[in-house]
C-alpha cells in the first residue's frame, strides 16, 4: 500500500478542552460572580452616600461661618434651598449664659427614599 506523505493522521489522544468542560467552567465563573456584583452594586451606593454626607457637611459649615460673620443681633433663622439639600439655620439664646447664643444650622436630604439630616452647633459670644 502506496502512503499519501500529504496526508495528516489523527490522532486519538487529542489534548485541550471539549465544549462541555468550557462551558461547566463559564456556569461556575457566572455563579461566583454574582456575590462580587452585588458588593460592588453595595458599595457603589455606599460611596455615594458618603459624597453626600461631605457635602451636607461643607454646606452646614460653610453657613456656620456665615452666621458667626454677620454678629451677635444679625443671626435669624434662615432656610435656603441648594441643589438636593435643605439648609435651615438659627440661633437661640444660652438660657444658661445670656452673653452667649447658640447658633446651630440643619441640613436635610433625600437618599433612596429615606430623610437624613446632619446637624452643626456652635457658641457665639456678643463682640
Amino acid at each position: 500500500m502506496i502512503r499519501n506523505p500529504y496526508s495528516r493522521r489523527i490522532r486519538s489522544d487529542r489534548s485541550g478542552f471539549s465544549i462541555v468542560e468550557m462551558m461547566i467552567v463559564f456556569a461556575i465563573l457566572g455563579i461566583a460572580m454574582i456575590p462580587l456584583a452585588s458588593v460592588q452594586f453595595k458599595s457603589r451606593h455606599e460611596i455615594t452616600e458618603a459624597e453626600r454626607q461631605s457635602q451636607a457637611t461643607q454646606l452646614a459649615q460653610a453657613q456656620l461661618e456665615l452666621i458667626r460673620m454677620g454678629g451677635f443681633n444679625a443671626a435669624a433663622t434662615d432656610t435656603v434651598q441648594q441643589g438636593v439639600f435643605t439648609v435651615v439655620s438659627g440661633a437661640q439664646p444660652d438660657p444658661a449664659n445670656p452673653f452667649l447664643r447658640e447658633l446651630s444650622v440643619q441640613v436635610t436630604w433625600n437618599y433612596n427614599g429615606n430623610q437624613r439630616s446632619l446637624t452643626l452647633a456652635a457658641k457665639q459670644a456678643a463682640r
